[in-house]
């Protein structure tokens, strides 16, 4: 004969109740139309601030219409039926009640509530210091937390009681919640680099259900950095309006998206570290939700690209009068962006359509020791053999390697070509 083995499943003198606590949203009800006064018509025909000359709907007194019970919109609100969606950079507020529901005494409660994300946990809740020595009969503990979202993905809500009942004995049970963190918006950055100015675009799209409100994008720059905002324009008033509509605040419908442009200067001109850093700072986005839940969101540290040479090569301000075999000269300066001194020769390489300007001189220079991050200036001499539109460039510094792999019988250079520094207009004599 087969035994069955039922699992009992253990009952405990007190419950636990979790709800996510969220603002309540327009009720919406589906209107019949079947009169011809049942159409909204011109809407603001029946508006005490409706415009002269406008339109009444047949049949409806002007001041007494449907107004937007005829759109389905309702003056009821309604609180929300489901744990809903929440967008990374929102407030979670929870409501938890411990109640007792037997007819007796129990001691020492204790609350732990933790959230658990994929990288961390954090405590939310404990008074596992300080329980509560006396719960009676249909008494109730009642907590209400607010978190900060700031980690997308699958979060877990771990919540644990302990107690001890009245003949002594200590229980403990755990209820776990999981939900999902929705991003509200994708952000596309495009970074340029224009000598030492920085121009940043960045792209933001909401990709969230419902239309949000963005009260603010700005950047946070590094601090060897001064941001300027280029998307700052006055208020914008209708004539006859009742309303001032701002630029500060704007609306995105779902799927829509705006363009936003940052300038960032070095607060010090010639600083070395805002040319050779490559993190430019963060971009912080607040917005309200169409019920006006205000969310808080902030990129990881926006990157650009530089050069992977550990050597750069740039000119000086050159003549803006050339003239054909008429030599001038031109300042060379060059740039150590490594995290070690080296010590690399200045040569010129030909071809790669730079014969319309030569260098005079020896075809190699020795720059000297450069440490990291410093920069020397050398002086060279040109000579235009062409007329017209040339190329300054053909040079290339070369570094020696000071520890050759095993087995190398040579020290091979490493080189760095600059094969287009300027464009220059030569007139011919």
């Amino acid at each position: 004969a087969s035994i069955c083995i039922m699992e009992v499943k253990e009952v405990h003198s007190l419950t636990l109740k979790v709800m996510r606590l969220s603002k309540p949203v327009f009720q919406l009800a589906p209107h019949v139309l079947c009169e011809p006064e049942d159409i909204p018509g011109d809407v603001l025909a029946i508006s005490p601030f409706a415009p002269a000359g406008s339109t009444v709907v047949p049949g409806v007194k002007p001041g007494t219409g449907i107004g937007t019970d005829g759109f389905g919109l309702t003056s009821f609100l309604q609180l929300p039926n489901s744990f809903g969606i929440l967008y990374l950079g929102e407030t979670f507020t929870i409501y938890i009640s411990v109640n007792n529901n037997t007819l007796l005494d129990v001691k020492n409660v204790s609350l732990r509530v933790e959230l658990q994300t994929a990288t961390q946990r954090i405590r939310l809740f404990d008074n596992s210091e300080t329980p509560i020595s006396s719960f009676g009969p249909n008494e109730s503990d009642d907590h209400v937390l607010h978190h900060e979202v700031k980690e997308g993905g699958v979060n877990i809500l771990s919540c644990a009681v302990t107690y001890t009942k009245n003949d002594g004995e200590k229980k403990n049970f755990r209820k776990f919640f999981k939900f999902q963190v929705m991003n509200p918006f994708t952000i596309m950055p495009k970074i340029h680099t224009l000598q030492n100015t920085v121009f940043l675009e960045a792209l933001v799209e909401n990709i969230t259900q419902s239309p949000i409100f963005l009260e603010s994008i700005r950047v946070e720059p590094l601090d060897i950095f001064t941001c300027t905002d280029l998307n700052s324009a006055p208020p914008v008033t209708t004539p006859d309006s009742i309303f001032s509509l701002s630029r500060d605040i704007v609306y995105l419908k779902p799927n829509a998206s705006r363009l936003y442009l940052y300038k960032l200067t070095p607060k010090e001109p010639d600083s070395v570290d805002a040319k050779n850093t490559n993190v430019i700072g963060r971009l912080e986005v607040i917005w309200r939700s169409a019920m006006g839940e205000v969310g808080r969101l902030q990129t990881v540290p926006l990157q650009r690209k530089l050069g992977q040479d550990d050597l750069d090569l740039t000119l000086g301000t050159l003549p803006s009068h050339i003239v054909l075999e008429q030599p001038f000269a031109v300042q060379c300066f060059v740039t150590n962006k490594g995290t070690k001194p080296v010590s690399p020769l200045l040569c010129v390489v030909k071809g790669h359509g730079h014969d319309g300007i030569h260098v005079n001189g020896h075809q190699v220079k020795e720059v000297g020791m450069l440490a990291p991050g410093a920069q020397t200036t050398l002086q060279l001499e040109m000579f235009p053999v062409k007329p017209g539109m040339q190329k300054v460039g053909g040079l290339a510094l070369h570094v020696f390697d000071q520890n050759p792999p095993s087995g190398s019988t040579q020290h091979l250079p490493r080189a760095y070509n600059f094969h287009n520094l300027a464009d220059v207009f030569v007139q011919s004599g």
